[in-house]
């Protein structure tokens, strides 16, 4: 990741977040209007709840601290859920978007809770995941079978009506300026720990 596209996606979802405070976004509703026969993504709903979210973290926590012996790995990864949580949390507050109406969830609506959480899981377990594996060709498969998971996170929400596409896009936003960023971080504590070593 590079500092470049970790600033460019702040400067985005700024305006975005300005942008929606005050209603939705013309294609907010025609996406939603399109995803509503799609109602097979709201099976995919579940990997960016809390259980799931927090169940999976841990098991990929325990893994990397037990099988690959990387404390400032688990570090990164501990943080970079936390910070995650927090972040989207505190934004909801600050931005105070109302969900759409009829939504089924409580609280505000910016950024999507769900998209937020399920790109910085799935990025993590790419990266974990990555590290064990030789072949380029099956972590290309890898990283393309995760996208389309963290995509199908965010379709879930706006089929069932808890979220407007620009939550969902603000959502993954937070993720990959939360995990580019603090990558950087655990990169630069890795190399200075290989000069150390060296």
């Amino acid at each position: 990741m590079k500092a470049s596209s970790i600033i460019l996606s702040s400067i985005v979802f700024i305006f975005l977040a300005f942008i929606v405070s005050d209603s939705p976004f013309l294609w907010d509703e025609s996406i939603a209007s399109f995803l509503l026969s799609h109602q097979w993504v709201t099976f995919f709903d579940f990997m960016g709840s809390s259980l799931f979210i927090g169940g999976t973290g841990i098991a990929l926590i325990l893994y990397v601290w037990w099988k690959q012996k990387n404390y400032r790995r688990v570090t990164y990864m501990v943080s970079s859920l936390a910070v995650g949580y927090y972040a989207y949390k505190g934004l909801k507050v600050v931005i105070g978007r109302d969900r759409p109406i009829g939504a089924l969830d409580d609280g505000y609506s910016f950024p999507s809770g769900h998209s937020t959480m399920s790109f910085i899981l799935f990025f993590l377990i790419c990266y974990i995941v990555s590290t064990e594996l030789k072949r380029k060709d099956i972590r290309i498969l890898l990283y393309s079978a995760c996208s389309l998971l963290v995509l199908f996170v965010g379709m879930s929400r706006l089929v069932h009506g808890d979220h407007y596409a620009s939550d969902v896009l603000g959502g993954y936003l937070v993720g990959y300026i939360v995990t580019g960023t603090l990558f950087l971080f655990y990169q630069k504590w890795e190399s200075v720990r290989s000069e150390e070593s060296g």
